[in-house]
């Protein structure tokens, strides 16, 4: 349903999800971020309808927006992760594009389970950080987010070894 309304009245459906105040963005955003597990409803928006619709109020809805928008996207099964033209934007036009640079890089664990390896998943996507060379504005952020994940995914590799030696002694 929301993808309908999304399609057919990108605007109008953001204001009645989104628009109002505070608790009201909130919520809106609890619900795009419940169903984007299941299909993306702002995948069918267009980038300008969604920069249009967060420029109206840019300190707030860049924020709460980058919550919720489909970050990266693969060409193929084995192709690393590539930034989609909607984040890249994100980055080019929000008031603080380091405040939403941390947001999206904390959106680099899947939100909706996994299977194989946390560490391998998170190494994959430490690439996007690589891709933003055209942003030197970013440069002190994206070296901050590289070693935070860094640290993020060496605490993970420490994880999955423990947990791996366990099992592994209980099968002995």
């Amino acid at each position: 349903l929301l993808s309908s309304l999304f399609s057919c009245q990108p605007i109008a459906a953001l204001d009645a999800l989104c628009g109002g105040d505070e608790k009201e963005l909130e919520q809106g955003i609890m619900i795009l971020r419940d169903l984007a597990n299941i299909k993306p409803p702002l995948a069918v928006v267009s980038d300008k309808d969604l920069i249009n619709w967060c420029d109206q109020e840019p300190e707030t809805r860049y924020p709460a927006m980058a919550q919720v928008i489909v970050i990266s996207t693969r060409t193929g099964e084995k192709a690393p992760p590539q930034w989609t033209s909607i984040a890249l934007r994100y980055l080019e036009r929000a008031p603080d594009s380091g405040a939403i640079l941390r947001q999206l890089t904390s959106r680099f664990m899947p939100e909706s389970g996994w299977s194989g390896s946390l560490t391998a998943i998170l190494e994959s996507n430490a690439v996007l950080l690589d891709q933003l060379g055209a942003y030197p504005q970013l440069s002190d952020v994206v070296i901050e987010q590289k070693e935070r994940l860094r640290k993020w995914i060496e605490e993970e590799k420490r994880r999955e070894t423990a947990f791996h030696q366990d099992r592994d002694e209980r099968f002995e």
